[in-house]
C-alpha cells in the first residue's frame, strides 16, 4: 500500500477516508430510516412473505401456527424448498397464504416467473387470479 502525505502527515492509502465515508453512509441511512419508518417496513415486505402479507392486509389475523406456515411458504418463495404440499384443515388460511399472497409475493420477487394457480373449480382459480392481480396493482 502506498503512503500519501496530507498536511505533512503520512496516511496509508485512503483507509481513514473510507472509514469516515462508511460512517457517514450509516448515519445518513439511520437518519433516513428514522424519518421514514414506512420505508423500512416496505423493504422488509419485499424480503419476507409474512411481513408482505401484513403490509398488504394489516388486519390479517396471525395465529402462532400461521407464523410457521408463512415461514415455510417464504422458504418456498425464495427457492430454499423445491417441492411443497400444504395439508391443513378447512378455514385455516391455506387459500389466503398459498393462493393469494404467495403468488403476488413471488411475482414481486421474480417478475419473469410463471405461477400456476389450480383449483377443483375453474371459477375458484379465476377468483384467486383476480385477487392476486388486485394485490399486485
Amino acid at each position: 500500500m502506498e503512503t500519501t502525505y496530507h498536511n505533512n502527515t503520512p496516511e496509508k492509502g485512503n483507509i481513514g477516508n473510507q472509514a469516515e465515508t462508511s460512517k457517514e453512509k450509516l448515519v445518513k441511512a439511520l437518519q433516513y430510516v428514522t424519518s421514514n419508518p414506512k420505508e423500512l417496513v416496505k423493504a422488509a415486505a419485499r424480503k419476507n412473505l409474512l411481513v408482505f402479507s401484513r403490509y398488504m392486509q394489516p388486519n390479517l389475523d396471525i395465529q402462532p401456527f400461521h407464523k410457521m406456515y408463512y415461514h415455510i411458504l417464504n422458504e418456498f418463495a425464495h427457492g430454499r424448498i423445491k417441492k411443497l404440499i400444504i395439508t391443513m384443515p378447512p378455514q385455516h388460511g391455506k387459500s389466503e397464504g398459498s393462493s393469494r399472497k404467495l403468488p403476488a409475493f413471488i411475482l414481486g420477487l421474480f417478475p419473469d416467473k410463471k405461477v400456476f394457480i389450480g383449483s377443483y373449480a375453474a371459477s375458484h382459480a379465476r377468483d384467486f387470479n383476480r385477487d392476486v392481480q388486485k394485490i399486485i396493482d
